[in-house]
């Protein structure tokens, strides 16, 4: 009984519309198209709801052109949607973090007494880059032979001369990374393998 009042109200309506078109358009030659066009809706008004009964299991194109707006079924996509975008944006900064960590880490090894550095970024709120934190390996020029770590008396100018060569690469460092990646000293913490820093 529903898809009989449904047909009838959209024949009724097709057919409002084609007699208001018809009285609207002069005559003229565009009169038999537009009464072609209408008997089509008429029939498509007519065979769509008959051939959603008859074929439940499948689905007609047809019903295309009889649009019924589902807000959940919208909803839920644009929901899905923001999902896979999310996803994807976190994929993407995940790569561009280990990247950016790479670089940083060659870059820095390339400053005259520093053997290997291992970088680590800490992103902010907005995804950027707000911290990085560099664990610096010193070449020594001792050859690590037994008994070269033993001092006779005091190793305090060796310490010093070594604070000095350390506060050498973290400056050289501090301003390759301030010139190349435009972060400030204070966005930056050097570590000297060792817990000097």
């Amino acid at each position: 009984m529903d898809t009989l009042v449904e047909i009838v109200k959209t024949v009724l309506v097709i057919i409002i519309v084609a007699s208001l078109l018809e009285l609207l358009l002069p005559e003229s030659s565009l009169k038999p198209f537009v009464s072609f066009t209408m008997g089509l809706f008429v029939l498509i008004a007519i065979l769509n709801p008959v051939l959603n009964v008859a074929f439940r299991d499948r689905d007609f194109e047809i019903n295309f052109w009889d649009y019924r707006y589902d807000q959940a079924m919208e909803e839920e996509m644009l929901e899905k949607g923001l999902e896979i975008n999310q996803q994807v944006m976190d994929s993407n900064q995940q790569q561009v973090q280990e990247k950016l960590q790479g670089q940083i880490s060659a870059l820095t090894s390339l400053v005259p007494g520093v053997k290997a550095v291992e970088a680590r970024i800490e992103k902010g709120d907005a995804g950027t880059a707000d911290k990085v934190m560099l664990l610096v390996r010193v070449e020594s020029d001792k050859a690590d032979k037994p008994g070269t770590d033993v001092t006779v008396f005091g190793g305090s100018r060796e310490e010093e001369l070594k604070r000095e060569e350390q506060e050498q690469i973290k400056n050289k460092i501090l301003m390759l990374v301030d010139n190349i990646y435009g972060m400030k000293a204070d966005q930056i913490e050097i570590t000297f393998e060792g817990g000097e820093g």
